[in-house]
């Protein structure tokens, strides 16, 4: 039966999608774990769902990003030049993968990078006005259900539908490809909770709140049970970043006496385990194993892809090899094979310039989005190093799709708040200004204090 719901879910989100990007993006991020979980089906021509439904997507946000006017228009959009500059680069090398292997190989490197931009743009487009965000926010919680619940059967009782394994311990990967899926859904859902009960719930809403708090603690057990060393930091990650920098220093407290109490009653199970999971990195701090051995081994295949890479002539390691190199776990040296130094210098300028808004809002004013801004961004420079993020549709979408929006907001948010300051300063206004004494309702919901 997965096989027909995967494909009736991804029919049903192209056509809500090419009726309304709106509630297409919702559809979709509901539909992805289902059909991502039939990625051992084939269509025609050796096609596989998660491809064709990783294809469609981009194509037709394109279009209707190429059809959008007024605030909605790619012109809106920050840093539009330099994503045009590395979209117009990435269809330059995926032709190059095109001609010196195939049409379908260089379409698929294509669809994966050019992600990017359609995530980027996406979010800020079509979810800053209204209540549309809370929608986006739901479909990350609502496409977390199907995964949590397979993850916490699986941690409850141990039965495994596909086999996995990380340092010899077994992971919890559902009924997915491997454990990059079961993680995703976890953090993303996680962080879906964390967004929604910030921005919507009320403080005297106790009942919701406690939901939600169980629902993240069920979504942590499955993230951890998924034995990612990448998904373990982000997490610890994000709980500094949200606590410190909210000044939610209580909860800091409450989520460390939770953490020291779970680790004192499941002390040998649990710290076997991280230790198991983490012995090559603590062998290293301490001395006891090389450093190549870390990473699960990964630097042999690194040390062996950079010297084919040198063995390359010179306009090949300038523009790019021609070669597929998503089976590189590392996002630049990836790219390095795809794009070429030119495309590495591309990539890294738009991450430090991306970095360095961010940082620039969160100085100004640590709201919600900002910090969710800098949570996926720290999120996506983890994964660079042992992953390869920008092969994935999903995470793009979200991470540069809450970078996007937090962007967009802060940009809008500056641009009318001369236009507000020249009105209450005009000489020739009323003394009893029809503003003075209220609250004034800004464009842009989320940016209020209000809940």
């Amino acid at each position: 039966m997965l096989p027909h719901i995967a494909v009736g879910l991804g029919l049903i989100s192209i056509l809500c999608l090419i009726a309304s990007p709106t509630v297409g993006m919702v559809v979709v991020f509901i539909a992805k774990p289902f059909i991502d979980a039939s990625w051992d089906l084939q269509f025609p021509f050796g096609l596989r769902p998660t491809e064709v439904f990783s294809a469609l997507i981009p194509l037709i946000l394109l279009a209707h990003m190429a059809v959008a006017r007024n605030e909605k228009s790619l012109m809106r959009m920050p840093l539009k030049g330099m994503w045009l500059a590395y979209s117009v680069y990435i269809l330059f090398f995926s032709m190059m993968i095109a001609y010196n292997d195939e049409l379908k190989t260089g379409a698929n490197i294509f669809f994966r990078y050019i992600n990017g931009i359609v995530g980027f743009y996406f979010l800020q487009a079509f979810f800053r006005q209204g209540d549309r965000f809370k929608w986006f926010l739901w479909a990350l919680i609502l496409g977390g259900l199907f995964p949590m619940s397979l993850g916490l059967y699986q941690a409850l009782t141990g039965f495994q539908w596909r086999e996995a394994q990380a340092e010899g311990l077994v992971r919890n990967i559902g009924i997915w490809h491997d454990a990059v899926n079961m993680r995703a859904y976890a953090l993303q859902t996680i962080l879906g909770l964390l967004l929604y009960s910030a921005l919507y719930v009320k403080t005297r809403n106790v009942p919701l709140k406690v939901m939600a708090m169980a629902y993240v603690a069920i979504s942590t057990v499955v993230m951890m049970k998924a034995y990612s060393k990448a998904a373990m930091l982000v997490f610890a990650l994000w709980v500094l970043c949200w606590t410190i920098l909210r000044r939610q220093s209580a909860v800091l407290a409450l989520l460390g006496i939770a953490g020291l109490l779970v680790t004192t009653y499941y002390a040998g199970d649990l710290l076997a385990q991280i230790g198991t999971l983490f012995h090559k990195e603590l062998g290293f701090v301490s001395g006891k194993v090389e450093g190549k051995m870390t990473f699960q081994g990964r630097w042999f295949g690194w040390m062996e892809m950079m010297a084919e890479w040198e063995r390359l002539p010179a306009m090949s390691q300038l523009f790019g090899s021609g070669q597929i190199a998503t089976g590189a776990h590392n996002d630049f040296l990836q790219m390095l094979f795809h794009g070429g130094i030119v495309g590495v210098v591309m990539y890294l300028s738009l991450l430090i310039v991306i970095g360095v808004r961010i940082g620039r809002n969160l100085f100004a004013k640590a709201d919600e989005m900002a910090v969710a801004a800098l949570m996926v961004y720290l999120m996506w420079l983890v994964d660079t190093v042992g992953l390869v993020p920008s092969a994935y549709p999903a995470e793009q979408w979200l991470v540069w799709g809450l970078i996007g929006m937090s962007l967009r907001m802060r940009a809008d948010a500056a641009r009318e708040e001369p236009m507000r300051e020249a009105v209450l300063d005009r000489d020739d206004s009323p003394s009893e200004s029809p503003l003075t004494g209220t609250i004034v309702q800004r464009r842009f919901p989320l940016l209020s204090d209000q809940r």
